[in-house]
């Protein structure tokens, strides 16, 4: 097969990368690798749990640009993917992180399949090619949550508090404590 592409269009949006400190709310695309619980991790080459993430822009000047990460599973690593995962859940669902009712207790046990296609607010880096080989590229530097005075929520509004919340005392529920079990990959 043959195409005649000389009146398909130029460019394809910009190479650029967003500029560093760039809040964006964004869609989270696990993509599969087929290993671990549910095949949702890749290995990377050092032979370690990973997820590969691709987000998506979904509103704004930057809407529908993509930005790519890897939440890596390994001993030193586990509680900042953790902490991570706790961030887009909250943001997802608009979860202010001292809310401990049980509705938000009861969201933030998830897993993988859970995760896709959640929406976060994300606050964008700029990663460089410490060879030069490659261009520079967005990389999230944080995940913003609602309280957060970058936050966006899903609407473009500030975050409206959340009807339930502690009652000031700061409860952590952890396996250790008696609460959801880790998965096996967070063992």
């Amino acid at each position: 097969m043959s195409f005649d592409l000389n009146s398909a269009e130029t460019g394809g949006g910009t190479s650029e990368p967003m500029p560093d400190g760039t809040v964006v709310r964004a869609v989270m695309n696990i993509r599969p690798g087929g290993e671990g619980d549910g095949g949702w991790m890749k290995l990377s080459g050092a032979g370690n749990p990973m997820l590969d993430v691709e987000w998506t822009v979904v509103s704004g000047q930057h809407a529908k640009r993509k930005i790519w990460d890897y939440m890596h599973f390994t001993e030193k690593s586990l509680p900042i993917s953790m902490r991570n995962m706790r961030a887009i859940v909250e943001a997802n669902y608009g979860l202010l992180p001292s809310d401990m009712s049980d509705a938000a207790v009861a969201k933030r046990r998830c897993g993988f399949a859970e995760l896709q296609g959640m929406e976060a607010c994300l606050m964008l880096s700029i990663e460089k090619d410490a060879k030069g080989q490659y261009p520079d590229k967005n990389r999230p530097k944080a995940f913003l949550t609602p309280g957060e005075s970058k936050y966006i929520a899903r609407d473009g509004a500030a975050p409206a508090p959340s009807v339930a919340q502690s009652n000031g005392t700061h409860t952590h529920t952890s396996a250790a404590s008696g609460g959801a079990p880790k998965p096996s990959w967070a063992a």
